[in-house]
């Protein structure tokens, strides 16, 4: 049997129900959505994963950030931007485990950007990564 063409963003997915075995679907899944925040203040609450899983912050003042709820399985990015004064600083959550055990130095030149990845495994801690510094 011949499948017919699907519609645009479809894609070929095996499904025994159907007589040919294939059939034409929408993927499933997360997109990213991206939060950003222009003008950061002093401290950011960050939306659960489920809302945006990517986070543009221009830091305006040294900012404390606070994070959703850790769930295994889930993941986000930071995006820091320093603003044309710089010299921003940020102080991460308590949820946040980095390697070796100590926050990453900020890139604290005006207008520079460093980008940090952050996923759970245990259902309690997000491990912190450094992406790229210095953008």
């Amino acid at each position: 049997a011949r499948l017919g063409v699907g519609s645009d963003g479809q894609v070929l997915t095996a499904d025994s129900s159907q007589s040919t075995g294939t059939k034409w679907a929408t993927p499933s899944g997360t997109s990213e959505n991206v939060n950003t925040v222009a003008n950061s203040g002093s401290s950011q609450t960050l939306p659960d994963v489920t809302a945006d899983t990517i986070h543009y912050i221009t830091l305006t003042a040294n900012c404390t950030l606070t994070f959703p709820t850790a769930a295994a399985g889930k993941s986000f990015t930071v995006v820091l931007l320093q603003d044309a004064t710089g010299s921003r600083t940020v102080t991460w959550p308590g949820t946040v485990k980095w390697a070796g055990g100590s926050a990453p130095v900020l890139t604290t030149t005006a207008n520079k950007t460093d980008v940090f990845s952050f996923m759970c495994v245990d259902g309690t801690n997000w491990l912190g990564f450094i992406a790229g510094q210095t953008y």
